[in-house]
């Protein structure tokens, strides 16, 4: 018997495998497209696969889902909300701070339109409206935070055996 964790579970692992396997690589192809010195973008400190909202650590990713709704219960498809957060903390100068975020974001929707099924691991991931003003966490006017929301979806899958005939 599978339980619908099972589901929110697959999404989750497969954004954060991809976002560990590759946003550092993406992160340093925007530093080469807009002439930014190695590691000028900064990289990520830690992917978490839970939300962790007083967390202020610079450089946080996390990811976990909000909400599971089944696609076609007789194809056992099912449509997993989930939400990357990234967040920065930044020094007195606020629009460098913003457009550092701004790389981010989109190094991370590239990451994702790369690779939709996220290595194979789903049946897709699919982008949604952002948010970078979402009231999450500490406040400070250093401490920025950007949401991508992303439906993932999911399929059981289904093992059968053969029996090579004797």
């Amino acid at each position: 018997m599978y339980s619908n964790a099972q589901y929110a579970e697959r999404a989750v692992s497969a954004l954060v495998d991809r976002i560990k396997a590759g946003f550092a690589t993406k992160l340093e192809q925007l530093e080469s497209a807009y002439g930014l010195e190695s590691e000028g973008l900064g990289r990520p400190r830690e992917v978490l696969s839970y939300a962790a909202e007083h967390d202020n650590r610079p450089g946080l990713i996390e990811v976990w889902e909000e909400g599971l709704d089944p696609i076609s219960q007789r194809e056992n498809l099912w449509s997993v909300d989930c939400r990357i957060a990234i967040k920065q903390l930044g020094g007195s100068d606020l629009a460098a701070n913003a457009l550092q975020l701004r790389r981010w974001v989109t190094g991370m929707i590239e990451l994702i339109a790369d690779d939709p099924t996220l290595g194979d691991k789903v049946i897709a991931a699919i982008m949604k409206p952002g948010a970078s003003a979402a009231p999450y966490g500490d406040r400070s006017a250093i401490r920025l935070i950007y949401f991508i929301p992303v439906e993932v979806h999911v399929q059981r899958v289904r093992y059968t055996v053969f029996v090579e005939p004797q």
